[in-house]
Parts: structure tokens; sequence; C-alpha cells
């Protein structure tokens, strides 16, 4: 599949297409793949594994925490 946009540009359209989304947390790129963070069970609702040509990764995140010193 040929991409016709850089994964910056394209990882901005998925960030503005979920980030309404109850489970969106945040929008990275890394190895040419673009990686959406979520929160709670992995979305099932209509993502893609491939967006504008580049691979879609799914990363849980998980609460933050306080490191005891």
């Amino acid at each position: 599949m040929e991409r016709k946009i850089d994964i910056k540009r394209a990882a901005e359209q998925l960030h503005q297409a979920v980030s309404h989304k109850q489970w969106f947390t945040a929008i990275g790129v890394g190895n040419n793949q673009i990686l959406v963070y979520f929160h709670g069970k992995k979305p099932r609702e209509g993502i893609p594994n491939i967006w504008k040509g580049y691979p879609v990764v799914f990363k849980k995140m998980s609460t933050p925490r306080l490191l005891s010193a």
C-alpha cells in the first residue's frame, strides 16, 4: 500500500478521529507505526489495523503510580 502522507500527519488525523473516545489516552509515532494508547479494555470499535498506510499498534496504559523513595 502506497503512503500518500507522512506518518506525523497520519497520526494527527487518527488523533482527531479517536480523541473523543472514552478509552483514548494518547497517540504516538514509533518505528514507522502509529501507537494508540488506551485505558480499560482494548477498543474494538472501528479502528483499523492500518491507518493511511501505516500499521496501528495498541498500547495499554496503566494507572500512574508514585515511586517510593
